[in-house]
């Protein structure tokens, strides 16, 4: 079983969509929420034709800004909760690419040993992450590196980001 997480409202469409076309109903559980270290609501902007862009994600106390097409809030919660809350079960492996927010994240699963997790690591933030998966008991298997190209929509330098593939220490 998969369970998919994703607070976009037009990737979360984009992500049903593709489950149906593939016949994976019975193999996926899509959640239309933001994985966060807190319970709480996060305030998502999508601006016309930039679905994904990770400048979607708005703190509560940030202006509005006027280019926006619209906004939804979603719920936050730690990954912790989702077996209790959902049904679903406990993940053994977790790719988290949240544009950003990868601690949070994390945070939100203090007390849980996945088998492997592959996060995504911004050049320049990456100490505290790494910090958190050796205190958490992890070690860095492998890490994948982003083209050096620029991404069509956004415009990011995607070669500022890398993959770590960690694995729970005593599994490797």
């Amino acid at each position: 079983t998969v369970v998919a997480i994703e607070p976009g409202f037009s990737n979360f469409h984009r992500l049903q969509e593709n489950v149906l076309l593939n016949n994976l109903q019975h193999k996926v559980i899509a959640l239309n929420l933001a994985a966060s270290a807190t319970n709480g609501e996060l305030l998502l902007i999508e601006e016309t034709g930039k679905p994904g862009y990770s400048g979607n994600i708005v703190p509560q106390h940030v202006a509005m800004p006027e280019m926006h097409s619209y906004r939804v809030v979603v719920p936050q919660l730690p990954l912790l909760h989702l077996p209790a809350l959902f049904g679903v079960p406990q993940p053994t492996h977790i790719k988290i690419d949240v544009d950003g927010n990868e601690l949070g994240v994390l945070q939100g699963l203090a007390g849980f040993a996945a088998e492997q997790m592959m996060v995504e690591m911004k050049r320049g933030q990456e100490a505290p992450l790494e910090q958190w998966m050796a205190d958490n008991g992890y070690d860095l298997a492998q890490r994948f590196v982003h083209g050096a190209r620029v991404g069509k929509k956004t415009g990011l330098n995607m070669a500022d980001a890398w993959y770590g593939l960690w694995i729970k220490k005593g599994l490797s």
